[in-house]
């Protein structure tokens, strides 16, 4: 499997209900420098989105589409796609543009950076 197929893996990985949900998984997949940018405008580090993760409503995993792969360096990436969510009855309640920042740390891919923005 190349970067690009398991970096998108990683990223529908981080979007399933059930991982997000567990503070373990989500740690291992976050860098311990990670930073998010919300749709609110606020920032978030690692302890505080795994906290935010925890206690948010659980809703059907997001679809990605418009997957982009662009190597800063050999072991620093950047993906941005669009999501939507799904109501519970499988239709389409919302899409955000998405970037996020991969780290090759230890031998594993890690998100150092991540921004969504709502489509209105």
């Amino acid at each position: 499997m190349d970067y690009a197929e398991q970096l998108r893996k990683l990223e529908e990985h981080l979007l399933d209900p059930r991982v997000r949900k567990n503070a373990e998984e989500v740690s291992s997949l976050l860098a311990d420098d990670f930073l998010e940018i919300g749709s609110s405008g606020r920032t978030y580090n690692k302890a505080r989105i795994i906290e935010e993760l925890r206690s948010e409503p659980v809703r059907p995993a997001s679809a990605l589409s418009d997957f982009e792969v662009h190597p800063l360096t050999p072991e620093m990436i950047l993906v941005h796609y669009r999501s939507t969510r799904k109501d519970a009855a499988g239709q389409s309640a919302g899409q955000a543009l998405r970037t996020s920042i991969w780290v090759l740390r230890n031998g594993r891919w890690v998100v150092r950076f991540h921004q969504g923005t709502t489509i209105p």
